[in-house]
């Protein structure tokens, strides 16, 4: 008896040994000869059985109740299987069941054995087919809630950051038109950016990288010479599609908690490279660096834990998001995105 598909070369082999080791005991302990005859009759029996337990699991699948089929599936194989194997042995297909009544004695016993064995390793493989079913559920239900916060993130931007921006809009319309126009405009292209963000479900380098660089230059606007950034996307990486609000949270980071606690300001460089297999993206600033932080949010808030969060559950062990300090200060992100898994991973999940 097997599992459909692959598991059943797995139990055709099984049978194939189970049959071999039931004729070389049964010949070994001179119960039956000669050898040749006691192969023929141990194979007819086993491969009866088994091939009687495909068809009637295949036939009745999930309706079907275990032992009942089990018992039943031996029962007619047993009788099958002594039948052609008193035709191969005889010439008489009811050789076994009339002068040599022991052989089928001895091989209902074994066949018996047989149905045991096999009917508790189905029932492991059944077990093991509802865990993995579950852990199938466990990460649909996962994914689900990924991209429920995900949409959660999309719709939002923060009001701080929001009425700020429009508070220093308001300001220097007056005393610097042609700065209030830039900021407007580049506020604009984020708000435009984060409702497409509502409506797809994945996005492109290029698309980030405009979303970031207006970012940028709004709280630019607002540090003014305390913030200068650089952005540098290579042509045959600006295509590449991902999910959104992966670099985002990033540089926000990188701006509130590394540049802006500092008098000086500092700058934040993001760089993009591609390999064979990989997009790496490397979000790094001057600025006071993660073991200066007077928060854990440097280190690892619930933007960054939330970015770790979908990288695994989008593209696997292969993603990563580290953090590293330099001895001269400042903090460095190392984002790693696996490409071959990139499309598929992010339609059906992001």
């Amino acid at each position: 008896m097997s599992q459909r598909g692959d598991g059943s070369w797995r139990y055709f082999a099984m049978t194939t040994v189970l049959c071999i080791a039931i004729a070389l005991a049964l010949w070994g302990i001179g119960l039956t000869s000669p050898l040749w005859a006691t192969f023929v009759v141990s194979f007819c029996i086993g491969y009866s059985v088994h091939g009687t337990h495909e068809i009637l699991f295949h036939v009745f699948g999930q309706n079907s109740n275990g032992w009942l089929t089990s018992i039943s599936a031996t029962a007619i194989g047993l009788i099958f299987g002594l039948g052609v194997s008193g035709f191969f042995v005889s010439g008489d297909p009811l050789y076994f069941f009339g002068s040599d009544r022991g052989t089928l004695f001895v091989g209902a016993f074994f066949g018996f054995i047989g149905m045991a064995i096999f009917a508790n390793m189905s029932r492991l493989a059944e077990a093991k087919a509802e865990l993995a079913d579950a852990q199938a559920r466990n990460e649909a239900q996962q994914r689900t809630m990924l991209a429920t916060q995900l949409q959660a993130l999309q719709a939002q931007i923060e009001p701080h950051f929001l009425f700020n921006t429009l508070s220093n809009i308001s300001g220097m319309i007056r005393t610097n038109p042609e700065g209030a126009e830039s900021t407007l405009e580049h506020l604009t292209t984020l708000l435009r950016a984060t409702l497409k963000r509502t409506r797809e479900q994945q996005t492109t380098l290029a698309d980030e990288a405009e979303i970031l660089s207006s970012y940028l230059a709004i709280q630019s606007m607002r540090m003014g010479t305390r913030l200068q950034f650089d952005i540098e996307m290579p042509t045959n990486a600006r295509s590449i599609e991902l999910a959104p609000l992966l670099l985002q949270p990033i540089v926000e980071n990188a701006v509130l908690h590394g540049i802006d606690p500092l008098e000086e300001g500092g700058r934040v460089a993001i760089q993009a490279s591609v390999t064979d297999d990989e997009l790496r993206i490397e979000i790094s600033d001057n600025g006071q660096g993660i073991s200066s932080a007077p928060t854990k949010k440097t280190a690892g808030g619930v933007g960054l834990s939330n970015v770790r969060d979908r990288l695994k559950a989008l593209y696997g062990e292969r993603a990563s998001l580290r953090l590293e300090s330099p001895g001269d200060g400042g903090t460095i992100a190392r984002l790693v995105i696996p490409l071959d898994e990139n499309s598929d991973t992010v339609s059906s999940a992001a």
